[in-house]
């Protein structure tokens, strides 16, 4: 049964496990605990950063609820600490998910495995759903889990969890500290009563249902450097695209700043608020399949994943396919923007040649340069004082002459910015050649 979906899964018992009107149907044996009387199953996923899933999840109608018990999907970081083994050595951690009983409410709990946890077993954070009601029997509920890895010692990692649409926790989260253990690697099904006092037993069979499962590894999210601090499409709640092409060739040569003429955003809540503004209007206002750049940075000190480094954008004509699109978020016409969206953008910039989606010897431009004079002045003069201090920026500009055959802007540009950056190169060293024969000689004679 599991191994025609998933392939190589450990733990299986195909005895607890049955197909009933399309869904699966685990049983919870009574008297028994965790795996002796539940269904523990594993399967090895492509390492990545991060992961998101769903699945639908019913009790029977006549479900014992007792203490409580892990219930559904979860994913494994690494070693995948459980079991009161907390990760002390910052190499593993896990989500899952719990029902747990009070005796006067059942609810939905997260149950997560990470580094600086006070033990002694698994995180709850205080959060359940719902946070009022109870769960009821013999109701589907649909849960989705998302989990980002942390780069480092950073609280940089993500976690997500919704039911029925309602969030039960969405937080950063340190889930290791060892970067060789930071990837998610791990696809679990953990259903079982416990605990491992005997208040977690029953002494009735019990019934749980499961159906719907998806998990979507988020290759745009693969990507992490430490310098960058990065926010996903999903943690800023993106929309999703009508349609997807992805970039033909990489790396790329360029990256176009753009600025967003929308009023700046400092803080965390207003730059996703403006993000997703952005989008809106890409979308429903331009009707485009979704938001036009590949990155926006606000002035807090982050980057947004708009299409990412896989896909084409849609930020400056002719160049969509051959150019990373970075848009500042703000007005920038004469304000220059400030030291923590210039520290990210250049992180961002580094993270993509770190990874491979950009050329070493990259080439930063502006929007208003890579179309005709006149055409636009994105990203503003005040952007523009602050680009054109930076050693790769080029100061090429697309004159709006019709082009040549086989000519391409992209090509005209990478021809003006290897000419600039040799001329450059050449001028340096003429002038300091002197200087250091003139050290070289004041040394001999000295």
């Amino acid at each position: 049964m599991a191994r025609s979906d998933f392939g190589s899964v450990t733990g299986w018992q195909n005895s607890r496990a049955m197909i009933s009107n399309g869904a699966l149907r685990i049983t919870l044996k009574k008297n028994e605990l965790s795996v002796a009387g539940g269904l523990v199953a594993n399967t090895k996923l492509p390492e990545g950063s991060a992961y998101e899933l769903q699945f639908d999840v019913k009790f029977h109608s006549q479900f014992d609820w007792s203490r409580g018990g892990k219930v559904g999907f979860s994913l494994g970081i690494g070693n995948r600490n459980t079991g009161c083994n907390l990760p002390t050595d910052g190499v593993g951690g896990t989500l899952r998910l719990m029902w747990y009983n009070t005796r006067n409410q059942v609810y939905f709990r997260p149950y997560i495995y990470h580094y600086g946890m006070s033990g002694p077993c698994g995180s709850t954070f205080n959060k359940s759903y719902p946070s009022t009601d109870t769960l009821k029997k013999a109701k589907w509920y649909k849960v989705y889990m998302y989990a980002k890895s942390n780069t480092g010692n950073n609280p940089n990692g993500h976690v997500k969890v919704l039911v029925n649409g309602t969030t039960l926790i969405d937080q950063n989260i340190r889930w290791t500290t060892n970067d060789r253990k930071r990837l998610i690697n791990n696809l679990s099904f953990t259903t079982f009563r416990g605990g491992k006092e005997d208040w977690w037993k029953s002494d009735a069979n019990g019934y749980i249902y499961y159906d719907n499962l998806i998990v979507r590894q988020i290759i745009n999210s693969q990507l992490s450097c430490d310098e960058a601090s990065y926010v996903d499409r999903v943690e800023w709640g993106a929309r999703k695209p009508s349609s997807i092409t992805n970039l033909t060739s990489q790396p790329l040569s360029f990256y176009v700043i753009h600025h967003s003429e929308t009023p700046p955003c400092y803080d965390d809540v207003s730059c996703v608020e403006r993000v997703k503004g952005i989008q809106y209007y890409h979308q429903i206002g331009r009707g485009w399949v979704d938001i036009g750049y590949h990155f926006l940075v606000g002035e807090n000190g982050k980057a947004y994943e708009g299409r990412g480094w896989n896909r084409e954008a849609a930020h400056s004509l002719e160049w969509n396919n051959d150019a990373y699109g970075i848009c500042i978020i703000g007005n920038f016409t004469m304000a220059s923007p400030n030291e923590k969206a210039s520290n990210a953008i250049r992180s961002l910039i580094d993270c993509g040649v770190k990874s491979g989606h950009v050329k070493e010897n990259y080439y930063v431009i502006t929007h208003r340069q890579s179309q005709r004079p006149g055409y636009t002045e994105c990203p503003g003069d005040g952007a523009l004082g602050v680009l054109s201090k930076w050693p790769r920026y080029c100061s090429f500009q697309n004159s709006g002459a019709p082009l040549k055959t086989n000519q391409t802007q992209i090509s005209l540009a990478l021809d003006f910015c290897e000419k600039e950056f040799s001329s450059t190169v050449s001028s340096s060293t003429y002038l300091i050649t002197p200087l250091i024969l003139h050290c070289l000689l004041l040394f001999y004679f000295l």
